[in-house]
């Protein structure tokens, strides 16, 4: 303990700077809370507001509607930005143009700084990467954390978001080097709140349990356990014990 102690001030408190971020709990990037597809609507989720894109044909421009179908009012900037004029909207913004591919493309604006583009393809809503490619969008499961995406260096998204992967394939797991396959990648809305960056890949659980759950199911975390167990006993009357314990804490937070 006192290496340890001594070392983290020797490292500018890197560990204990480290530690404390894993226990704060901080807000999302942004009040958009979630976005949903129905069809050729794309449900919008913003500071407790519900709000309903409608795409329509190739040649009637998207609006945005109440889910009781009112129109909403907005406001057309100099940059051709759309902006709502209910203060709850504040920060929301959306442009649109028009793709010679894909016909009418809506770009959302969250906070001025996050942009998400979305296109109606055979009246079913899809979302454009970065890429350009289209792909679709899930608003995957999860366990715990709902409120603390960001908790623990955004290991509360990552958590939550992978033991309902645990059992999908309880007993084997998914297979070796499977998380970074298995992981809904295209979970973009929880993605912007926990990274600030809906495209991010998530490779790692960043808990060695966790991944071994994911990856080799309950019956390869037994047997790992076993074996570090194994391990233990045989060191339980030696100083390397120090080290194995230190080894699994550092699984734990790494």
């Amino acid at each position: 303990m006192v290496l340890v102690v001594a070392g983290d001030n020797l490292a500018d408190n890197v560990l204990s700077r480290r530690l404390f971020d894993m226990g704060s709990s901080r807000a999302s990037y942004t009040k958009l809370q979630g976005l949903y597809i129905e069809e050729s609507d794309l449900l919008i989720d913003y500071n407790d507001q519900k709000l309903v894109m409608r795409f329509f044909s190739e040649d009637e421009l998207p609006k945005p509607y109440t889910t009781d179908g009112d129109t909403i009012s907005v406001t057309q900037l100099e940059d051709m930005s759309l902006i709502f004029q209910e203060p709850t909207l504040e920060g929301l913004s959306y442009q649109i143009t028009r793709s010679k591919d894909v016909g009418f493309v809506v770009t959302l604006n969250i906070n001025n700084r996050y942009t998400m583009n979305f296109v109606n393809i055979d009246n079913q809503v899809k979302y454009i990467n970065s890429y350009g490619k289209v792909t679709d969008m899930v608003d995957a499961d999860f366990v715990g954390f709902e409120n603390n995406l960001r908790w623990g260096s955004n290991r509360g998204y990552i958590w939550s978001r992978s033991v309902p992967l645990i059992f999908d394939k309880p007993l084997l797991g998914h297979g070796p080097d499977q998380f970074v396959l298995s992981f809904p990648q295209t979970d973009y809305v929880s993605k912007l709140n926990a990274f600030a960056n809906p495209e991010l890949i998530v490779d790692k659980p960043h808990n060695q349990y966790l991944g071994f759950l994911v990856e080799f199911g309950f019956v390869g975390l037994l047997l790992y356990l076993i074996w570090v167990g194994g391990v233990l006993w045989k060191a339980r009357k030696n100083i390397i014990i120090v080290s194995a314990v230190s080894i699994l804490v550092a699984f734990f937070i790494l």
